[in-house]
């Protein structure tokens, strides 16, 4: 909670960092925060931006160019944005030189204590300037990461056993890190990865889709890019309905798809 004036201007200063250097936004402050792939980001020609992935300027987590394909381009969005890498409006900062460290993305994910990333796009994209870092770009520095790759089609939304996934790996991560934070990412970082931001929350403090939504819309704005992410969002009351919309029971954490012996009642039938 901010007390006085000077937590305001600090509150105001870290999100204005985030947002315009490192493209990312708190959903849930210091528990769940989206944002766009970290490579679209250091590729951005504005110098406003982060520039490097990694400490000391290591690119070893990005690809060559003569690894790159476009194979997996034909699984490319339709409804997503996409940055303009062809140029950039300067953004100017209010606060001083050095008033927020500027640091590489991986050590800024550490220091807001990040310790899972999960990813829900494809490498390669329509949009991307270049192929996704490699999946154990950021293990070295204490930061697990996960695939959950949706298709930017019809909507945007991810099936079943996409959520089933994303709640299993923030439960398997909090349950062993209950004071650090995840960070969903897709392309843009106002989609997919928004989706599964909200209904993360939604199962971790049963609140209601409606009320993210609008919060959402401060916190990320630009956030959804179809109407059928909004309207999914909206008909989710709590809990219970993400569980379901995940093909769980609300008092169960297996998936329909992976149901055990032992619990195959909770399982949606």
């Amino acid at each position: 909670m901010v007390k006085d004036d000077v937590e305001m201007k600090a509150a105001c200063a870290s999100y204005t960092h985030q947002s315009h250097r490192y493209d990312c936004s708190w959903i849930v402050p210091g528990r769940l925060m989206v944002g766009a792939d970290p490579v679209t980001v250091i590729c951005d020609p504005n110098p406003a931006t982060c520039n490097s992935l990694l400490p000391d300027g290591d690119s070893t987590a990005l690809p060559s160019p003569e690894d790159e394909d476009d194979s997996d381009l034909e699984l490319a969005s339709v409804d997503t944005v996409s940055r303009d890498f062809s140029g950039y409006v300067s953004m100017v900062s209010s606060y001083p030189a050095g008033y927020l460290e500027d640091l590489d993305y991986a050590s800024f994910l550490r220091a807001s204590g990040v310790g899972l990333v999960l990813r829900a796009n494809f490498d390669r994209e329509k949009g991307m300037p270049a192929k996704s870092y490699s999946d154990d770009a950021f293990e070295p520095y204490g930061i697990r990461h996960a695939n959950i790759r949706v298709v930017d089609e019809q909507g945007g939304l991810p099936e079943k056993k996409d959520l089933a996934r994303a709640f299993e790996a923030a439960k398997d991560f909090w349950d062993q890190d209950p004071n650090r934070a995840v960070f969903v990412h897709c392309k843009g970082g106002f989609g997919r990865s928004v989706i599964f931001t909200c209904c993360l929350a939604i199962e971790r403090f049963n609140i209601s889709g409606r009320a993210l939504l609008g919060w959402v819309h401060i916190a990320r704005p630009g956030a959804f890019t179809t109407r059928k992410q909004q309207l999914f969002l909206i008909d989710l009351k709590g809990r219970e309905d993400v569980r379901r919309a995940a093909g769980l029971r609300s008092d169960c954490v297996e998936s329909e798809t992976k149901a055990t012996p032992s619990c195959t009642g909770c399982a949606v039938q």
